[in-house]
């Protein structure tokens, strides 16, 4: 599984970017759980 987008590199230290990367990440997950469970034959 991979992000959409990455916007941050792995020496990021601001914080705010990666609150805002890690929000995005969780929007993503939560639009993709649902297809995800459906391949794992949980939905």
């Amino acid at each position: 599984v991979y992000p959409e987008t990455m916007p941050v590199s792995n020496r990021e230290v601001s914080f705010d970017k990666l609150a805002d990367s890690y929000q995005k990440g969780y929007a993503q997950g939560q639009r993709d759980l649902p297809k995800w469970l459906r391949f794992l034959g949980m939905a």
